[in-house]
């Protein structure tokens, strides 16, 4: 990896590592020893220990995939609750999204559409139906006060598993390198935080994925029903409301929910 091409904003710090067991674990080991004057950007070449969401095994043992992890601290954002920290996925989200499309398009002969690239709800990146990369978030708390966040970004670049429905951006004639891609993501990155919430949510809508489908829905909890235990439900996705909860009709009753995951 070449740090010397990795260009960052004024308020970001760069910390680029061979291997590690992950980047979430090694990026909450630096943020309990900063002084928290800037956020900082833990990336490694391979990781022996990925995880996703819900403790998912992520495949990183190949060198040339995105594998970052971005530590957040409230006092550079003024953040004063979780409320905040659910509005940073999406504005994670639709910044790996426009990177990839900014890059496509830098090929003349093989541009993507516009919103090609899908946001699934509420954390994965889809390139014609199939996962390419997702995001992972990690709260530390102290006194009941947020310490920091830790944000991971997993994108498949020149390769994916092979085990699951997914893709990567070298299947799609979108040549790129780690370096080019982090350095376009952080600027956009940086951006949207600066962003109120309702113009990240139009920007989300506006890319997701299967928006005004019928979906199959499943959660440990869904608000205004009884089901307490694992439930799947099937309706019309309707988007996300102000709190980043997924919106789903289900024969014209609206429920919210804000745990769980589109099957």
């Amino acid at each position: 990896m070449n740090n010397n091409i990795i260009k960052l904003p004024n308020n970001y710090e760069l910390i680029s590592i061979e291997c590690t067991t992950s980047t979430m674990d090694y990026a909450k080991n630096v943020a309990m020893q900063s002084d928290k004057s800037k956020n900082t950007i833990v990336i490694a070449e391979q990781q022996t220990n990925g995880r996703g969401r819900f403790s998912r095994n992520w495949e990183s043992s190949v060198v040339g995939n995105l594998y970052c992890s971005v530590v957040i601290y409230p006092n550079l954002w003024n953040i004063k609750d979780i409320s905040k920290v659910y509005e940073m996925i999406f504005a994670f989200s639709i910044s790996i999204a426009e990177t990839i499309e900014e890059i496509s398009l830098m090929d003349k002969n093989q541009p993507m559409k516009s919103n090609f690239v899908k946001c699934k709800w509420p954390n994965d990146i889809y390139i014609d139906n199939k996962k390419a990369g997702g995001i992972l978030t990690e709260v530390s708390k102290l006194k009941n006060e947020i310490d920091f966040i830790v944000i991971g970004v997993g994108l498949n670049i020149i390769s994916n598993p092979k085990n699951i429905e997914s893709t990567c951006l070298k299947l799609h004639n979108i040549n790129s390198s780690v370096e080019e891609i982090l350095n376009i993501f952080i600027y956009r990155l940086d951006t949207h935080l600066r962003q109120d919430f309702s113009k990240i949510r139009e920007i989300w809508i506006s890319r997701a994925y299967k928006f005004k489908e019928v979906i199959s829905f499943s959660s440990p909890y869904i608000k205004n029903r009884q089901e307490t235990s694992d439930s799947k439900i099937e309706g019309i996705f309707e988007g996300i409301n102000e709190n980043g909860s997924i919106i789903i009709n289900i024969k014209n009753e609206i429920i919210t929910v804000n745990m769980g995951e589109i099957l």
